[in-house]
């Protein structure tokens, strides 16, 4: 590959030889092209960028006290044969 290929022009020759392999072996409906071309484009053009750290706030599904309070005990554990400590 020439090295003065701009990124521009490397994005837009990759996005079109793996678009042409896709559409070879797979149906692709005329209406969903645009997407599927922007799709790879903007795909290649974040190769090598650090990926955006989403800051979500996560909430547990079963609120931790409730699962701390109906956690089984030692005495309610079935140890497959093993001897519990004292």
């Amino acid at each position: 590959m020439p090295e003065e290929l701009k990124p521009g022009s490397l994005h837009r020759d990759l996005t079109a030889n793996i678009v042409a392999a896709y559409v070879r072996r797979n149906q692709v409906g005329s209406d969903e092209l645009a997407t599927l071309i922007s799709t790879v484009h903007a795909a290649l053009s974040g190769l090598g960028k650090a990926a955006a750290e989403a800051e979500v706030g996560r909430t547990p599904a079963v609120p931790i006290i409730s699962t701390a309070r109906d956690a089984p005990s030692s005495d309610d554990v079935d140890l497959g044969g093993f001897p519990q400590r004292p």
